[in-house]
């Protein structure tokens, strides 16, 4: 391949001679691989039976009648992928006509008009509204989750932190609790309890 293109100079026929597999393309001006089901030099030959594609690289299954050099075996109707049509599925489905055996109809310009999907606007805006949709339920099942997740776990966390906090604060409770009647006790005790009188002050 390299030889093909440091022959820049050369012309049709004579820059891909002696290059099987090749031949000269004047649309892009250089030699390029054969098309489908031909083969040798300048792509001279058809595949023979039972050979057929690309490099002759796929095999008919079927009678050498029904295997076409390039398309292989003669299809069933219904047997074509969407798109396409004919004996062999090698024609493209003719507008308005697309989709499987080409029995849809487009409903827009030609050139919007692909024969496997049909019209190219329609499904940009079905896709478009997919999206919308899609991001929309999205941000609703993120408000669900904030809303559900302040009325249980309050603003600051989760089920597990509540516990935590719940517990710090009785126990914070309690011994505050323990502490206020260990005060009060200190304090009746060093100022409020009654005095007993020394025998020396007692009367006689």
């Amino acid at each position: 391949m390299e030889d093909l293109i440091s022959k820049p100079r050369l012309k049709g026929l004579t820059c891909c001679s002696g290059f099987a597999g090749y031949v000269w393309n004047q649309t892009v001006h250089n030699c390029t691989s054969c098309m489908s089901g031909l083969y040798g030099e300048n792509c001279a030959l058809s595949c023979t039976f039972p050979h057929y594609g690309i490099h002759c690289g796929s095999k008919c299954n079927c009678s050498e009648d029904e295997c076409h050099h390039q398309y292989g075996c003669k299809g069933s109707f219904g047997d074509c992928d969407p798109g396409i049509y004919g004996r062999y599925c090698e024609l493209t489905c003719r507008y308005p006509g697309f989709g499987k055996d080409c029995q849809m109809k487009c409903e827009c310009e030609e050139q919007n008009c692909n024969p496997i999907t049909g019209c190219i606007l329609d499904n940009v805006t079905l896709l478009f509204n997919s999206f919308e949709n899609s991001s929309a339920a999205a941000a609703t099942d993120q408000v669900t989750d904030i809303d559900l997740t302040t009325r249980n776990d309050g603003p600051c966390g989760s089920p597990e932190d509540s516990k935590h906090k719940h517990t710090i604060f009785y126990i914070s409770m309690v011994l505050g609790t323990v502490a206020g009647l260990q005060l009060t006790a200190y304090i009746w005790l060093s100022f409020c309890r009654p005095t007993t009188p020394q025998s020396s002050e007692l009367p006689i």
